[in-house]
């Protein structure tokens, strides 16, 4: 069997392999030769932990060690999902999110039965949801650009994002786009969009 490690657990692996090393080599600790060096787990060196800032609720990681994506995009289809820390899926309305879709010259690969028009039309809800929060699917055409433009709305029609949202193909080739809330810039997988998110990226031991 050939064992695939997830993002999330290569993260949080490569987060406690700096611990180790950091931990072990504590300028605090006793000079001795390199032959009679040992780590002391009774009388540990301090290791103090410098996580970046981060509100709202904790989020939990999965038991699987692997974040999931239920759907991805099959041929003229991208995929959105909004990924949302498990405690917030719980208790945010995603079955009234919705999709503002545009075309221009800049991005045009949408095609008109998902360009839903004046802001107030909400007409592109969620396929789906589940822990991490809701996703969308989003049908194309061919076109002169190579990218979606996209917003992701609550049930107010507020935007979520920092701004306009756009998916780049080139950069996200298999047309399956993460965002998360304040953020306009799309992650290339789910998983990445909750390591984001959930504290664990550019986590450090000094």
């Amino acid at each position: 069997m050939i064992y695939k490690r997830s993002l999330l657990a290569s993260s949080i692996l490569s987060f406690l392999t700096t611990i180790t090393v950091v931990g072990c080599n504590n300028s605090s600790s006793t000079n001795t030769s390199e032959k009679d060096a040992y780590f002391d787990t009774t009388n540990p060196p301090e290791i103090v932990l410098n996580l970046p800032h981060n509100t709202g609720p904790i989020a939990k990681l999965p038991i699987s060690g692997s974040i999931e994506e239920p759907v991805v995009a099959n041929d003229n289809e991208a995929v959105i999902y909004l990924v949302a820390k498990p405690d917030q899926a719980l208790t945010k309305n995603f079955n009234q999110y919705s999709l503002h879709i545009w075309n221009n010259n800049q991005c045009d690969r949408a095609d008109e039965s998902s360009v839903n028009g004046a802001w107030d039309n909400s007409q592109n809800k969620p396929i789906g949801i589940d822990e991490f929060g809701p996703y969308w699917k989003v049908k194309l055409k061919p076109g002169s650009t190579n990218c979606l433009n996209v917003i992701v709305r609550d049930e107010q029609l507020n935007n979520q994002l920092s701004g306009d949202g756009k998916v780049d193909f080139a950069l996200i080739p298999d047309r399956t786009a993460s965002f998360v809330a304040g953020s306009n810039e799309p992650k290339n997988s789910r998983e990445a969009a909750f390591i984001a998110i959930s504290g664990i990226e550019g986590a450090k031991a000094i």
